[in-house]
C-alpha cells in the first residue's frame, strides 16, 4: 500500500499517539527521558528489593522440584545439559547452538558477523542486513531465554556456578547496553520478552540473590526501565498484533513484580486492560488468530495463560472462552503428540523455554485445562499432566488437573470458517490421519506474516506430517530467500502465468493479495469435503478451484479445475513432501518414506480434460498442455525452524501452455501399492481400492454453454465407496442443489 493510500487511514488518534511518541523518542536520544526508581527508604533491604513472587509454583522450591524430578524423568538432566553449555557460553539460539567465546557479545549477529551499532536504539534500522545482520538472531539471544535452564540447574543441582553464571550475564547485559542505546532497546516487544525471562529466572535464586542489596537494585531498576519504555512505546498502531499482547503481558509483569514501585499498579492495569481488548479482537469467531500464522497463535495462547496465572481466578471470567477457543482451534490442526503445524510465518522463539518442547500445543491444552477445569481441553493434552503446567501454576495444578473429569471429543473435524482453515481428521490418537485445506483470507492488515498458500494442502497419515507447508527460515537476513519460501510455488497449491497467487512486496508487506471465495464444505462421520478457489489469477484470465475429499482418512482425493479463459503460458503443480525420500514407481505414481519413519505413503496424480462428461468433448482422451513435462519427484526446501533450511523431496509438475481448461486429480493414501491399481478413464473418473474399499470417483466442470458468468468455477463431483458391503455416495451438483448427500446400502439418505 502506497503512503497516499495509507495517510487517508490515519485517524486523528494515531497522529496524537504517534506525535507523542516522536517527543518522548526526542527526549530519550538527549538523554533526558525519566528513569523509575526503586524506593530508597530506610527499611530497603535487600528482601524490599527482590521482585515479589508472580506466579505461586515458585513459592515451594522442595516440593516443586521434588515433583519435576518425579513426573517428569529426564528433565533435570535436560536443563542441567544447557545450563552447563551456558556456562563455557554455548547457548542455543533457535536451531543453533552458538560458542560465543570468552564472552557473550550483545549486540553482534552470530550467523552473518554483523555487529548492531550502539547508537540510539529507535534510529537503528533493525531491518538492513547491513546494519545489523538478521535482527532475530540478536533479538533471540537478548530475550534471555536459556536464563530459565540456569535456575532450573540451580534448583535441581544446588550447584552456586549457575547462579554465579546468571548473575554475571545480568551485569555484563546492563553494561553493554546503556539505556536507550543499541538495537536491545529498539523493539517493546523485546523488551516485554527479555523482562518476563528476568523475572522469572530471579526467583530460581531468591535466597542468594537477597545477599546482595546494591546487584538487587540494579537489577530491579533495569526491570522498571524495560516498563516504563514498554509504556512509552507500545505498538498500538506499528504492529498491534502479538508485539502488542507481548508488550502487555510484559506491563503486567514489571507491575506485579515491584508492587511498591511508582505506578506499578498502573503498569499492570494498563497490560491487563489491553490484554482484554485485544482478547476480542485478535481472537476470530472460531477461535483462530487474525494474522492466520499459527506459531504467532501460539504465541498469542502463551501470553494469555501468564496472564490468567498472574491475575489469578478473576481471570477466567474475561479469558477462559477465548482462550479455550484459541487453544482448541490450534489443537485440533496439530499432530496427536502436540506439534503445531507451520502456516505462515514461524520466528522460531517462545515466551519461556520450561519444558523443552518447542511448537507444541499439549502444555497449553493442560494449563487451560487446571486453570479453567475444563474436560475437554484435557482431553486435547492427551489426558497427560505437562512440564509447562507444573511449572506455571505447581503443585496445586496437579490437583486442578486431576480434578477435571476428561470429556471425550466427539466430532474431530475442524470447520473453521472465518480463519478458512479446513481439518479434516477422524481422531486425535497416535497415526490417526488428517487433512488441513486454506481457502481464507490472506491475513490481516500488511498481511506480514502471511504466505500465498491460498488452497493449499498438508496431510499428515501413519503418525508422519507427509506434505507440509515448506516453512520460512529467515525475516531480514536474506530477502530474496524470504520471498521464495513464502511464493505459492514452494506451497501445496498451483500456480499460474508464472507469478505467485499473491506476490511478495516488502519484508512484512505484499504487492499483491489473492482472495479467496467463501469456501464450502460437508462433514459425515470420519468422511468430509471442502472446496473453495480464488480470484489471485483473475487478471490474465484464469481460476483456481480445488476440492478436497477425505474418505474416513484411508483416502484423500484433491481434485484441481484450472479455468482458462485466455491463453497461459504456464501452470505448475507443487506438492512439498517432509524430509524423507521420494520415488516414482509408475506413471503419476509416488511412494514417499519420512525420515522418521512411519510410512511407506502413496500419491499419484491423473489428469482429464476439464469438461468431461459433457458431449462429444468429453469422451476424448485427455491431453497434456503443449510443453508439458511429466510429474517428477524433485528437491524442494522446507523450514521446521528459523535458520533451518534443509532439503526435502516434492512433486512438481510444469505444465506448459493451455488456451483450455484443466482437471488434475491426485489421490493419497497410506495403504502401500494400493493406488497402482486405480484406473483412470480419461473422462474425469478413477476407479480403485484402497485400505479395503472400493472407489469410483467422478469430477465434471461445467461446459462452456453451463459456465456461470465471468471465471466462477463449479464442478460437479460424485463418489461412490463400498465399504464392507455399505455403499456410501457423495454428490456435489454445481448445476441444481448445491448440496450433499449420503447413503448407505438401505438407501437411507442424509442431507
Amino acid at each position: 500500500m502506497n503512503l497516499a493510500k495509507r495517510s487517508r487511514r490515519v485517524t486523528a488518534a494515531e497522529l496524537l499517539f504517534r506525535g507523542r511518541e516522536l517527543a518522548r523518542s526526542t527526549e530519550e536520544r538527549l538523554g533526558a527521558a525519566p528513569r523509575p526508581r526503586l524506593p530508597r527508604s530506610a527499611g530497603a533491604g535487600a528482601s524490599t528489593l527482590m521482585p515479589e513472587v508472580l506466579v505461586e509454583s515458585l513459592r515451594d522450591r522442595e516440593t516443586l522440584c521434588g515433583m519435576w524430578k518425579h513426573l517428569f524423568p529426564g528433565a533435570a538432566e535436560r536443563a542441567v545439559a544447557v545450563a552447563d553449555g551456558v556456562l563455557r557460553n554455548v547457548i542455543p539460539l533457535f536451531s543453533d547452538t552458538v560458542d560465543f567465546g570468552a564472552a557473550v557479545d550483545w549486540h553482534r549477529d552470530y550467523r552473518s558477523g554483523v555487529r548492531a551499532p550502539l547508537s540510539f536504539g529507535r534510529d537503528i534500522d533493525t531491518l538492513d542486513p547491513a546494519v545489523v545482520g538478521d535482527c532475530k538472531n540478536i533479538w533471540e539471544l537478548n530475550r534471555c531465554g536459556y536464563f530459565v535452564s540456569l535456575g532450573q540447574a540451580f534448583w535441581a543441582t544446588n550447584e552456586r556456578r549457575y547462579f554465579e553464571k546468571w548473575k554475571e550475564l545480568v551485569g555484563s547485559w546492563i553494561d553493554d547496553n546503556p539505556p536507550d542505546r543499541g538495537m536491545n532497546w529498539s523493539s517493546s516487544l523485546e523488551l516485554a520478552m527479555r523482562a518476563v525471562n528476568w523475572l522469572w529466572s530471579s526467583w530460581f535464586f531468591r535466597a542468594e540473590l537477597e545477599e546482595d542489596a546494591a546487584f538487587l537494585r540494579r537489577f530491579g531498576e533495569t526491570i522498571l526501565l524495560h516498563g516504563n519504555r514498554i509504556e512509552r512505546h507500545l505498538s498500538r498502531y506499528f504492529s498491534p498484533n502479538t508485539h502488542l499482547t507481548g508488550e502487555a503481558l510484559g506491563l503486567l509483569y514489571v507491575g506485579k513484580a515491584y508492587p511498591a514501585a511508582p505506578r506499578s499498579a498502573a503498569l499492570a492495569a494498563l497490560g491487563e486492560s489491553i490484554l482484554r481488548a485485544e482478547l476480542g479482537r485478535q481472537i476470530l469467531a472460531d477461535g483462530g488468530y487474525f494474522e492466520r500464522a499459527t506459531w504467532y497463535h501460539k504465541y498469542t495462547i502463551d501470553f494469555y495463560l501468564h496472564a490468567m496465572a498472574l491475575a489469578g481466578p478473576d481471570a477466567a471470567g474475561w479469558a477462559g472462552e477465548g482462550v479455550k477457543r484459541m487453544i482448541a482451534h490450534l489443537a485440533l490442526l496439530s499432530e496427536s503428540d502436540g506439534t503445531i503445524p507451520l502456516i505462515g510465518d514461524a520466528d522460531g522463539g517462545q515466551l519461556l523455554f520450561l519444558d523443552g518442547l518447542k511448537g507444541n500445543v499439549r502444555g497449553a491444552c493442560c494449563t487451560a485445562a487446571a486453570l479453567l477445569g475444563d474436560g475437554e481441553l484435557k482431553d486435547l493434552a492427551g489426558g497427560e499432566f505437562q512440564e509447562e503446567t507444573l511449572w506455571l501454576l505447581g503443585p496445586s495444578g496437579l490437583e486442578r488437573f486431576e480434578r477435571a473429569e476428561r470429556t471425550e471429543r466427539r466430532s474431530f473435524h475442524s470447520i473453521n470458517r472465518e480463519t478458512g482453515w479446513y481439518c479434516l481428521r477422524t481422531g486425535m490418537r497416535s497415526g490417526d490421519p488428517f487433512v488441513i485445506f486454506d481457502c481464507g483470507p490472506h491475513g490481516w492488515d500488511a498481511c506480514g506474516h502471511a504466505h500465498a498458500d491460498l488452497l493449499g494442502v498438508l496431510w499428515c497419515a501413519r503418525g508422519t506430517m507427509a506434505l507440509v507447508d515448506p516453512g520460512c527460515p529467515v525475516y531480514g537476513g536474506d530477502p530474496a530467500l524470504r520471498d521464495r519460501t513464502r511464493s505459492s510455488a514452494c506451497h501445496n497449491t498451483i500456480t499460474i502465468g508464472g507469478e505467485s497467487q499473491s506476490v511478495p512486496g516488502a519484508l512484512f508487506r505484499w504487492r499483491r493479495i489473492a482472495r479467496p471465495l467463501p469456501a464450502r464444505s460437508f462433514v459425515d462421520g470420519g468422511w468430509g469435503f471442502v472446496e473453495g478457489q480464488h480470484d489471485g489469477y483473475d487478471e490474465i484470465g484464469c481460476r483456481h478451484w480445488r476440492g478436497v475429499l477425505f474418505c474416513g482418512g484411508a483416502l484423500v482425493v484433491v481434485a484441481d479445475v484450472v479455468r482458462c479463459a485466455r491463453p497461459v503460458r504456464s501452470i505448475l503443480y507443487n506438492m512439498q513432501f517432509a524430509e524423507g525420500s521420494l520415488e516414482s514407481s509408475g506413471e503419476g505414481l509416488f511412494r514417499f518414506a519420512p525420515a522418521e519413519g512411519g510410512g511407506p505413503l502413496e500419491m499419484r496424480i491423473f489428469m482429464a480434460r476439464a469438461d468431461a462428461g459433457s458431449g462429444d468433448r468429453g469422451a476424448r482422451t485427455a491431453t497434456e498442455p503443449r510443453g508439458s513435462s511429466a510429474p517428477a519427484a524433485g528437491e524442494g526446501i522446507v523450514s521446521r525452524d528459523y535458520n533451518r533450511l534443509a532439503a526435502a523431496p516434492r512433486v512438481a509438475w510444469e505444465l506448459g501452455s493451455s488456451s483450455e481448461d484443466l482437471l488434475i486429480l491426485t489421490v493419497l493414501s497410506d495403504d502401500p501399492d494400493s493406488l497402482a491399481g486405480f484406473v483412470h478413464d480419461g473422462n474425469g473418473g478413477l476407479r480403485g481400492s484402497a485400505g479395503g474399499a472400493r472407489y469410483a470417483i467422478d469430477v465434471e466442470s461445467s461446459p462452456p454453454g453451463d459456465r456461470p458468468p465471468g471465471l466462477l468455477v463449479k464442478p460437479r463431483v460424485a463418489v461412490s465407496a463400498e465399504i464392507g458391503g455399505a455403499t456410501r455416495v457423495f454428490s456435489l451438483n454445481a448445476g441444481g442443489s448445491d448440496g450433499w448427500r449420503s447413503e448407505s446400502a438401505g438407501g437411507g439418505k442424509r442431507p
